[in-house]
């Protein structure tokens, strides 16, 4: 069973006005650094096991390592959002990163009904240690906008 820690803190100097959220999944051992890579490339595939998602779509694939994309995600809180990102994927020192981030509205007209989102950036680091995959995902909000996508009181 995966398991996922998770956490966040302001940003450091360079970024303080940021909210750095973290968190880092230890997969069960028999799934590969290659499988989870190609799982998380094929962003039609991404609903089957991402009920986070209502919908995701290739706008373009211009490379195994460069492709664009759309989510639809309903959201619990706040209104339902719609995300146009750009996914770069590349190998350094035996990790895999994939780091995302929002693509001009130009390139994917806003859905009816639902509010653009914005990904200023998100990094995934897809390594084996030992006998297990760990995802470390870090993902970088502007301070300001926390309050309109977080919830005042923390979940128990």
């Amino acid at each position: 069973m995966p398991t996922c820690r998770c956490g966040s803190k302001k940003g450091n100097d360079l970024y303080e006005e940021h909210l750095v959220v973290k968190s880092v999944y230890t997969l069960d051992d028999d799934i590969s650094v290659d499988k989870m890579v190609e799982v998380l490339r094929d962003v039609d595939s991404r609903t089957k096991w991402d009920n986070g998602q209502r919908e995701t779509k290739s706008i373009r694939k211009f490379s195994d390592c460069f492709i664009t994309f759309r989510n639809v995600a309903p959201m619990p809180i706040i209104q339902n959002r719609d995300f146009v990102e750009k996914m770069i994927i590349f190998q350094h020192n035996g990790a895999y990163y994939i780091y995302y981030s929002s693509i001009p509205d130009k390139f994917c007209p806003k859905r009816s009904g639902y509010t653009r989102g914005y990904t200023m950036y998100a990094v995934n680091r897809i390594k084996r240690e030992g006998n297990k995959t760990i995802v470390r995902t870090s993902t970088h909000v502007p301070v300001s906008y926390t309050h309109l996508t977080l919830p005042t009181t923390p979940y128990v």
